[in-house]
């Protein structure tokens, strides 16, 4: 049974690397062979950004609003004011409507410039003036 197994995984792997040898336009051609369409691809690409993003901005959001109260909870603040910074930091947040334009003033206010880039050591750096 486990060279069976092994078998139809060495022969899946194959059919992989077939598959990624092959360009584009003769990928989708293969695909209408078996009766899916272009639409239907782009229409699944979609839902898929679209479901990935949703998981990840989620899992992102409650990490942030934790640090963010905890942080808060560690300088001393009361659950009272803790609680009603996060709300209104989570309504400023959902109401943004150009993020750009609030992290420039930010910026020109503060002097604090947030570096997100995957790379970035320091996120969040004080910018003299």
């Amino acid at each position: 049974m486990g060279a069976n197994r092994a078998q139809r995984r060495r022969q899946e792997r194959e059919q992989m690397r077939d598959w990624m040898r092959m360009d584009k336009a003769d990928q989708v051609l293969a695909l209408q062979k078996n009766g899916i369409t272009t639409e239907y691809l782009d229409q699944v690409r979609e839902e898929g950004y679209r479901d990935g993003y949703m998981y990840a901005s989620e899992k992102f959001l409650r990490k942030m609003y934790a640090a963010i109260a905890q942080v808060l909870l560690e300088a001393g603040n009361s659950n009272e004011d803790i609680i009603t910074f996060v709300k209104e930091t989570d309504h400023k947040f959902a109401v943004m409507f150009d993020a750009e334009d609030e992290i420039q003033r930010v910026y020109e206010q503060t002097g604090l410039y947030f570096n997100v880039d995957r790379n970035a050591l320091d996120r969040v750096q004080e910018v003299r003036k």
